[in-house]
């Protein structure tokens, strides 16, 4: 099946290609440019040019090329004038090259080994472009979530907590850990669990505010460790702290902590 096709997709891509170079040359021919500044060379014009000598002449490969005069080359790279056939595959060869970056950096790339090529042309070649119409007409990706940092001023102005599952490797009858940090300072305290009850959370983050003293803000990362009761508790026993639910999933807004 893949082999049959094959062809199919070749052909339609050069029909494609051929109905975008038919379209470029008319739009050529509609703003044709014989100005001495940018000559668009039609074949017979460019034999013509050669015989007159206006040009200094090249043979390239058996065929003679019309080039700047030597004296005109300031970067000693010899560059060539195009004639109008071979105007649309020089501009494609530059612009696959360069893996379809725009009309600029299309026309820098041609201008590397061609004189008279003028963005014009380039833009006529690029808007017709089957590429880049496609890359234009894919969405953007989403924006990004945009996380913003936790900022303490002062000691207690904020603790973070958090519970670290020990159960692979416990100690004894203790499998788990309860992670308290000052956010400003980031002075942390660790008391072992046994289990992850409310009532024995809530009795260790005791032990740990008569020592520290209590945070304006208590910070949770509001996943299951922290059940409704312990964050009852804290508040009914201080009404002046602050609870703040960290989100689920989102471990950065535990900042250090984690």
């Amino acid at each position: 099946m893949a082999s049959a096709s094959s062809p199919s997709s070749s052909t339609g891509d050069g029909n494609d290609i051929n109905t975008c170079k038919l379209q470029f040359y008319k739009e050529i021919s509609s703003h044709a440019n014989n100005s001495s500044n940018n000559p668009l060379f039609s074949a017979e014009r460019y034999e013509q040019m050669i015989e007159l000598i206006a040009y200094a002449v090249i043979d390239f490969g058996g065929k003679l090329k019309l080039t700047k005069k030597n004296d005109e080359f300031s970067d000693g790279i010899i560059k060539y004038f195009v004639q109008l056939d071979e105007l649309f595959g020089i501009i494609k060869e530059a612009h696959i090259t360069i893996d379809h970056r725009g009309i600029v950096n299309t026309l820098k790339e041609v201008k590397k080994r061609f004189v008279n090529v003028t963005e014009k042309q380039v833009t006529l070649f690029i808007s017709g472009c089957e590429e880049c119409k496609r890359k234009r007409s894919m969405p953007k990706s989403a924006t990004k979530l945009v996380i913003k940092p936790v900022i303490s001023n002062d000691f207690n102005a904020r603790g973070q907590v958090d519970l670290v599952d020990m159960q692979l490797c416990p100690d004894g009858p203790y499998k788990l850990i309860v992670n308290y940090q000052d956010h400003f300072t980031k002075f942390c305290i660790l008391r072992p669990l046994k289990t992850k009850t409310a009532c024995e959370v809530a009795y260790q983050l005791l032990e740990i505010f008569t020592i520290l003293g209590v945070p304006v803000i208590l910070q949770s990362d509001s996943g299951r460790e922290f059940v409704a009761k312990i964050i009852q508790e804290l508040v009914d026993m201080w009404s002046g702290v602050k609870i703040v639910h960290g989100r689920a999933r989102y471990p950065q807004s535990q900042g250090s902590v984690e």
